[in-house]
């Protein structure tokens, strides 16, 4: 059974009030966590899929690592 946890996604988007100046808009993503290959850290936590996708996350390995292995039965 896929083992779900929440991350937070983070998108760089333009306001319609300031146009021209980047913002980031944070969006809460559903991620199967058996579908995570490789965790990199930066600023922000990049999370590669098997799929070949990667998703830009505010969450810090570290603490994507303990979502993990909390939803784990």
């Amino acid at each position: 059974m896929p083992k779900f946890i929440m991350l937070h996604q983070c998108n760089v988007s333009t306001s319609e009030q300031l146009p021209g100046v980047p913002i980031t808009v944070i969006e809460p993503v559903f991620i199967n966590a058996d579908r995570i290959e490789i965790i990199s850290s930066g600023i922000n936590s990049v999370v590669s899929l098997f799929s070949g996708e990667c998703l830009e996350v505010k969450e810090k390995p570290g603490e994507i690592i303990e979502l993990i292995h909390g939803s784990r039965s």
